[in-house]
C-alpha cells in the first residue's frame, strides 16, 4: 500500500483536522482560487449560411408558444382504426365547455350542458350520485334488498331484478365494504364506491369517481351512428363494448355489457335510440328519479305519458315527455262522440 492509499479523503476527515493537514510528498491540498475562463468569441463569417426559424419552429423549440400552426391530426388512412373511431366532431369542444379534459368532482356536464348549479351542491362525487338511487334515504349503504327495489322501480322484470341483487353486491361489496364482520349482508359502501371501478368501460368516470366530460363526448363521436352524434342505439352499444375491450378483463367487457344493454332498455326513445340526455343524465344519477317518477305518476296519477320523435337536427336531442290526465282524455273523446252524432 502506497502512502497516498492510505490516507483519508479530506471529506470524510473532520473539519479541524482538515485544516491542520500538512501537505505530503510535496503535494499541497490547498485549494486554488477559481480563475475565469475565457471563452472565445467566434464572428460569423460573412459566407456562412443564415438559419431561418418559421413562427411554427419557434413556438416548438421555445417552449413558450402555443403551436397553434401546428395541425392536430386524429386519424390516419394507414391506421384505419383512427378513421372507423373518428373523434373529428369533438373539435373546438373547449369553446362549448371550459376545459372538457378537466374530471369535475360532482356535476355532469357536456357541450349542450355546460354548468349544473344544483348539482354543485352536492357533497358527492357523480359516481356516488349515481349509486345513491339505489340507497336508503340518509343511508351510504346499499343492500340487496336495495338494488332488488331499485331495479323494480326502474321497470326491470322480476328475474332480472332478483338477479341483480345477487350479481351486483356479490360484486361490488367486497371491494366497499370497511367492516369485515358485516360481509356476508353484501352491502355496498357508497363511500368507497370508487373501489369498484371497472376496466373496458368507456373512461367517463376517472378511478377517484369523477365526471370527464371529453371522455363522455369522445364516446358518442366514436360509436354514435345518429347524423347528429344525438345519442347510441343498440347496435352501437355493442360496438362500443367491443372497441373499449381491454386484454383479458372478462370482468370488465360482462359489466360493460350488462350496464349498457340494461340502461338501453330503461331509457330508450320509441326509435331504439338511448340519447345523449339520458345517458348524461345516468352518470350522474338523476335519470334513474325522473324513470321512476314517471312511472309512480303513471300507476298512482293515472297520467299518460307519450314520447316525442328525436329532433333530427338539434345536436343534442333528449326525450320528451308530455302528459295529459286520463280523465280529461276521456272527457274530450265524450265531446267528440257527442258532435259526431
Amino acid at each position: 500500500m502506497t502512502t497516498l492509499d492510505a490516507v483519508p479523503l479530506l471529506s470524510e476527515q473532520p473539519l479541524a483536522l482538515q485544516k491542520q493537514t500538512q501537505p505530503i510528498s510535496g503535494i499541497d491540498f490547498t485549494p486554488l482560487p477559481s480563475v475565469p475562463i475565457a471563452r472565445p468569441v467566434i464572428a460569423p463569417s460573412a459566407d456562412a449560411p443564415v438559419l431561418e426559424i418559421n413562427s411554427t419552429q419557434r413556438d416548438m423549440t421555445s417552449g413558450s408558444g402555443k403551436g397553434r400552426n401546428f395541425p392536430i391530426v386524429t386519424q390516419l388512412d394507414e391506421v384505419p382504426v383512427t378513421t372507423r373511431r373518428s373523434v373529428k366532431s369533438t373539435e373546438g369542444l373547449d369553446a362549448m365547455l371550459p376545459n372538457p379534459g378537466l374530471p369535475r368532482a360532482n356535476i355532469a356536464v357536456d357541450a349542450e350542458h355546460s354548468d349544473d348549479p344544483k348539482g354543485r351542491q352536492e357533497k358527492m362525487s357523480v359516481l356516488q350520485r349515481h349509486c345513491k338511487f339505489f340507497a336508503p334515504e340518509n343511508s351510504d349503504y346499499i343492500y340487496p334488498s336495495n338494488t332488488f327495489s331499485g331495479f323494480r322501480a326502474l321497470g326491470f322484470p322480476f328475474i332480472v331484478s332478483a338477479l341483480a341483487m345477487f350479481v351486483v353486491n356479490a360484486a361490488l361489496a367486497v371491494a366497499t365494504e370497511d367492516n369485515w364482520s358485516k360481509l356476508w349482508t353484501l352491502r355496498i359502501n357508497i363511500k368507497n364506491i370508487d373501489r369498484c371501478k371497472h376496466g373496458s368501460d368507456s373512461g367517463t368516470y376517472d378511478t377517484e369517481g369523477r365526471y370527464v366530460p371529453q371522455k363522455f363526448e369522445e364516446m358518442l363521436a366514436k360509436y354514435s351512428t345518429h347524423p347528429n352524434k344525438a345519442g347510441l342505439y343498440l347496435k352501437d352499444i355493442h360496438a362500443m363494448v367491443r372497441g373499449n375491450m381491454l386484454l383479458w378483463d372478462f370482468f370488465g367487457w360482462s359489466a360493460a355489457t350488462l350496464e349498457w344493454v340494461a340502461l338501453w332498455y330503461i331509457a330508450k326513445d320509441s326509435e331504439g335510440l338511448l340519447t345523449k340526455e339520458a345517458m348524461r343524465s345516468m352518470f350522474d344519477g338523476t335519470l334513474f328519479e325522473a324513470i321512476k317518477k314517471r312511472r309512480d305518476a303513471e300507476r298512482n296519477g293515472g297520467v299518460a305519458h307519450t314520447l316525442t320523435s328525436t329532433d333530427q337536427s338539434a345536436r343534442n336531442v333528449s326525450d320528451e315527455v308530455s302528459t295529459v290526465p286520463t280523465d280529461q282524455l276521456k272527457r274530450a273523446e265524450a265531446e267528440q262522440g257527442k258532435k259526431a252524432q
